[in-house]
């Protein structure tokens, strides 16, 4: 009967210990797919930062060449210290 119950026993931690690798491996399995997702995450992370500063770096080209372009609207000061048409003629028959 001793022997009967040890077999049985024994038995029973073998089921256990083949669940316990079989739920090891689903475990490895998911942190692997979890490292996976994470590595691709920070790269098209990087990768969308990286256009980001490219696009920021051209916009900044687009504007230094804009202010060089001869036919660029600039804002000008208004003349005699920003006073209006009125002011000036009035000014300018003193």
């Amino acid at each position: 009967l001793a022997l009967f119950e040890e077999e049985e026993r024994g038995r029973r931690l073998q089921a256990r210990l083949a669940a316990a690798e079989r739920r090891n491996r689903q475990l490895k399995e998911r942190v692997g797919k979890v490292k996976r997702s994470l590595r691709n995450a920070r790269k098209a992370a990087h990768k969308a930062e990286q256009e980001v500063l490219e696009l920021h770096e051209k916009l900044k080209a687009a504007e230094r060449q804009a202010g060089h372009h001869l036919n660029a609207v600039m804002q000008e000061e208004p003349p005699f210290g920003g006073l209006t048409s009125a002011a000036i003629r009035d000014r300018m028959q003193l």
